[in-house]
This record gives C-alpha cells, structure tokens and sequence, in this order.
C-alpha cells in the first residue's frame, strides 16, 4: 500500500474517530480542494477546524454525489492508520476571513 502525507483543515469529526481532512491546492492558477476521510480509532484528538499534517496509508475508490439533478462520479480518498506530523487546534486568533484554520508558516510557529 502506498503512504501519503496530507495536510488541511479538519470538519465533520464523529464520535468514534473518523473526520475529513479538506486539502487544498492548484491546477492551473486555480484553487481546488481534495476531500480526504480519515480512519482513526483515537476518538478525541482532532476538532473542527483544526489544521493537521498526516502520514498514513492511501485508500480510494470509485464514488458519486448530485450536484444539480446530475449524478457524477468521484475518487473518494481515505486515509488509513493515520499518524500526525503536525497538529494547530483551532483558536478565534487562528481563524482568517473564511473561517478556517490558517496553517502555520513553520515549525516554529507550530504550537507543539
């Protein structure tokens, strides 16, 4: 199995430890966002809107949703046994205009 580092902000945290990771990045001067769900038996560790960075274990498959009465076909990523490489809870200071956790510019300023 292929190992991936992803790294985004944190929503939809269930009570038995799964969550989504929103990654964002470009293609072609455009920002777009890959939805990860992440598979992890430590309930408790993350919090919406919280930014993580994790090491884990690639999994996909075929998916779908509905977006204006059209049915369209998606990889769904997942990330299995996942480990974390760095962890910004989110704070009201943390927060910029979109209401997201901003990541941190370094490991320095990482507050762990």
């Amino acid at each position: 199995m292929a190992k991936v580092i992803i790294s985004g902000n944190v929503s939809n945290v269930s009570d038995g430890g799964r969550f989504t990771v929103w990654e964002e990045f470009e293609v072609q001067g455009k920002r777009v966002f890959r939805k990860w769900t992440v598979w992890n038996n430590q309930p408790g560790i993350v919090a919406d809107h919280d930014w993580v960075e994790l090491k884990g274990t690639l999994g996909s498959k075929v998916g779908s949703y509905e977006k204006d009465g059209e049915t369209r076909a998606v990889v769904d990523h997942s990330l299995n046994e996942p480990r974390i490489i760095r962890h910004v809870r989110s704070t009201t200071s943390r927060f910029g205009s979109d209401g997201k956790a901003d990541a941190p510019a370094d490991d320095i300023n990482a507050p762990f």
